[in-house]
């Protein structure tokens, strides 16, 4: 069965956002199997990845994960910045010569990306600072 993995900002997982998304997603591929990063297996690995080393660099986790798979679509900000780690995958997909899809924050409309636009990349700090407060609570997503 192929595969395709739903990129998204940490904030939204768990919510019901993510809830209605992963609806959408399945619908748009219903054939395929839907790799969610925010599910439980994903969430222990990560613990796992990070029991030695709390700042442990877990992106080569979901980057192999993503490579794993044949499509990928993604949902950006509101603004449709890219989160620094949505895109890294976005960019695995891509290298891999698989195909790489958006949601439209505003619409939910799906549409094809045969590249990304740069200018639409946000650092890890500028992404970080968007999910996170400073006490290290999630923020809405926005």
């Amino acid at each position: 069965m192929k595969k395709v993995y739903f990129a998204h900002p940490i904030n939204t997982y768990g919510t019901p956002l993510e809830v209605e998304l992963l609806a959408l997603v399945k619908e748009k591929w219903p054939h395929h199997e839907v790799v969610n990063p925010s599910d439980q297996v994903h969430i222990d690995k990560v613990a796992e990845l990070k029991k030695d080393d709390p700042k442990a660099n877990v992106m080569p986790y979901f980057e192999a994960l993503t490579a794993s798979c044949d499509e990928l679509v993604a949902l950006p900000f509101a603004d449709n910045m890219w989160g620094a780690g949505v895109w890294a995958e976005a960019e695995k997909m891509l290298a891999k010569g698989g195909w790489v899809w958006v949601i439209h924050p505003d619409s939910r409309k799906v549409t094809y990306v045969p590249k990304l636009l740069p200018e639409l990349k946000l650092s890890v700090d500028e992404t970080r600072a968007r999910i996170r407060n400073p006490d290290g609570t999630s923020k809405p997503y926005a």
